[in-house]
């Protein structure tokens, strides 16, 4: 049966992927260019930290992906919080030295403009939440795909991680999904306190609607990503890869 999954999971891939980046390329001319520098930006990220510390922790650099690979028996549960703890300290260590170093310059942007540095642009509740699930399970589903072809090296798997988070980038746009939720919640606190609150602390009519909508932020970047996750590790581990027909 892997063949027949493989070919029905493979076109819906190919298929939904092109149409995605022609459709990016027709109507965000505009934009295009800066969606592909922040995909790449992203993906090579991630790749300068693993090829760091990838024989020390891993690294997962993002708590869906520990608790993904938990929940399907793949990394040790006594490490779970002490991985998550970690990648907190390190997000906020991070977003500490982005800000000293580019204090001058970080002064004279305005709201919209630290938005999309620091959280992600609102699309719409409903579109957000697709957007944000399938990006996530595709990520999960993708990296842990990788364990599929032969032969390969350390080296070359974060080859494929790059791929894998410049591809979900181009399709989703990381100004809009975060598929990490370290990436949003001490940025997007920051956001919240210095741009975002002190806004609009004079405009009492809107505040029960505004702790509303960041109630809803939080949920959608953080639960979203760590659900979809674990459910792409385990339609990942339901499908049969050692079937006796594969790569025959």
């Amino acid at each position: 049966m892997i063949i027949y999954y493989g070919e029905l999971i493979g076109t819906c891939m190919y298929i939904f992927i092109g149409l995605s980046i022609v459709f990016a390329t027709v109507f965000e001319k505009e934009s295009i260019g800066k969606k592909v520098l922040i995909s790449l930006g992203w993906a090579l990220s991630y790749f300068l930290p693993s090829i760091a510390f990838g024989e020390v922790s891993g690294p997962h650099l993002n708590p869906m992906i520990t608790i993904s690979l938990v929940t399907i028996k793949k990394f040790e549960r006594r490490f779970m919080w002490g991985y998550m703890i970690m990648q907190i300290a390190g997000s906020i260590l991070g977003l500490l030295l982005f800000n000293i170093i580019n204090r001058d310059k970080l002064k004279k942007i305005n709201k919209f403009q630290a938005m999309e540095i620091y959280s992600m642009i609102d699309e719409g509740i409903v579109k957000t939440i697709i957007n944000e699930f399938l990006a996530s399970f595709f990520t999960m589903f993708s990296i842990l795909s990788i364990a599929q072809v032969f032969g390969i090296s350390v080296e070359i798997i974060y080859i494929y991680v790059i791929a894998i988070m410049f591809v979900v980038g181009l399709v989703f746009d990381y100004r809009v999904v975060s598929t990490n939720p370290i990436r949003f919640i001490c940025p997007h606190t920051f956001f919240m306190l210095f741009y975002e609150i002190k806004q609009t602390k004079n405009q009492k009519g809107k505040k029960r609607s505004k702790k509303n909508n960041i109630a809803i932020n939080y949920l959608i970047h953080i639960v979203i990503p760590i659900i979809s996750a674990v459910l792409g590790a385990m339609a990942y581990n339901y499908l049969p890869w050692s079937s006796a027909m594969l790569h025959q």
